[in-house]
C-alpha cells in the first residue's frame, strides 16, 4: 500500500517530517531538468520530495532539451533572472551570484519603484507564480537531475543551456568524444551529424548565469546512505535548498527557512527510513563509507 500523499511504500513513507503548511509558495521558481532514467528510478529519489514541500516547481523529463519542446525552458533561457546550478569550468560561487543577484534586484526595484507597479510577495499561505513563470522579480534555478553520466549526456546534448562563454567548450569536447571512439570514416559522418545536430540549437545565446555550489554549504543527508563520487557532488534537493536560502531576500526569508526546512527534514526522513531496511542494526552515520555493506538487506523497500 502507497501513502496517498507522498505516494511512497507506506513503510517507507515520509509525511512524518512534512509541516502541514507544505508545499510552500515561493518567490523563486525551480525548474528540473531530468533524464529520462532518473525519472524512473525508484528507491531514494529527491526529486519528488521537492514537490512536497515547494509549490513553484516543474520537472521536465528529457535528454535532448532542443528549442520549442518546453516553452517555460526556452524562456527561462532568454532571461537574466536564471541560475543553472551547474559545477564545472566558467561557473560563479554561490555565494558570490547571490550577492549579484540581491544586488541587481535592488537596483530593479528601485527603478520600477511606482504607484502603478506595486505587487505582492506570496508567503506561506499565499499563491505562488505559476509553475511556467517566475514571480515578480523572480529568480528562476535550473537543476539538471539525473547520474553524474546522465548529466553529463544532457551536457553534451544541450550546450544552449548555458553561457555562450562555455557553450564552444561544450561542442568542442563533444565532438572529440564522438571523434576518439570511432574509426575514421565513421568519425566523418559523426562530424556532420553532429554539427547538423548542434546547428539546430544555435538559437540566441543563454544569458543564464552557471553557478557551482561549495560542498560546505549543502547537508550531505544523502551520504548517509549513498556516498557522492565526487567532492563537489551533492543530491538535487541539497543543491536547490542551499541555493533558496542564499537567494532568498529578506522579507521572504522566514517562508524560504520554513520550506527548506520542510526539505532538509524529509530528506533526513527518506535517508533514515530506507537505512533501516538496508542495514538492519545499525544508524546512518555509523557504516564505515569507503566499503560496501557485506549483508545488506535484500527486501528493502524502493520507495
Amino acid at each position: 500500500a502507497r501513502c496517498e500523499r507522498c505516494r511512497r511504500r507506506k513503510t517507507v513513507c515520509v509525511c512524518a517530517a512534512l509541516p502541514p503548511e507544505a508545499p510552500f509558495a515561493l518567490r523563486t521558481r525551480v525548474l528540473v531538468l531530468q533524464h529520462p532514467r532518473e525519472s524512473r528510478k525508484r528507491g531514494v529519489p529527491t526529486v519528488p520530495l521537492m514537490r512536497l514541500c515547494l509549490r513553484n516547481i516543474k520537472v521536465l523529463v528529457e535528454s535532448d532539451f532542443r528549442e520549442g519542446l518546453f516553452p517555460e525552458l526556452d524562456a527561462a533561457l532568454r532571461s537574466d533572472s536564471t541560475m543553472l546550478l551547474f559545477p564545472g569550468e566558467g561557473s560563479v560561487p554561490l555565494q558570490d551570484a547571490a550577492a549579484a543577484w540581491h544586488e541587481r534586484r535592488q537596483r530593479r526595484l528601485r527603478d520600477a519603484a511606482s504607484p502603478t507597479s506595486t505587487s505582492a510577495s506570496p508567503g506561506a499561505g499565499g499563491e505562488a507564480a505559476p509553475a511556467g513563470e517566475a514571480g515578480p522579480e523572480g529568480l528562476t534555478l535550473l537543476l539538471i537531475d539525473g547520474t553524474w553520466g546522465q548529466a553529463a549526456q544532457i551536457v553534451r546534448h544541450n550546450p544552449r543551456l548555458f553561457p555562450a562563454a562555455v557553450q564552444e567548450a561544450i561542442r568542442k569536447s563533444s565532438h572529440d568524444r564522438r571523434a576518439s571512439s570511432a574509426t575514421p570514416s565513421v568519425a566523418a559522418r559523426a562530424r556532420v551529424t553532429e554539427r547538423r545536430r548542434l546547428a539546430s540549437q544555435a538559437a540566441e545565446p543563454s544569458k543564464v548565469t552557471l553557478v557551482g555550489i561549495d560542498s560546505h554549504l549543502v547537508q550531505r543527508a544523502y551520504d548517509a546512505l549513498r556516498r557522492e563520487p565526487r567532492e563537489c557532488g551533492s543530491s538535487t534537493l541539497e543543491a536547490a535548498a542551499a541555493a533558496l536560502l542564499l537567494m532568498a531576500d529578506a522579507g521572504e526569508r522566514p517562508v524560504v527557512d520554513r520550506a527548506v526546512g520542510a526539505m532538509n527534514s524529509v530528506l533526513r526522513e527518506m535517508m533514515a527510513r530506507q537505512f533501516q531496511f538496508a542495514h538492519p542494526g545499525l544508524r546512518p552515520g555509523e557504516r564505515d563509507m569507503s566499503v560496501a555493506n557485506p549483508n545488506p538487506n535484500p527486501a528493502a523497500p524502493r520507495g
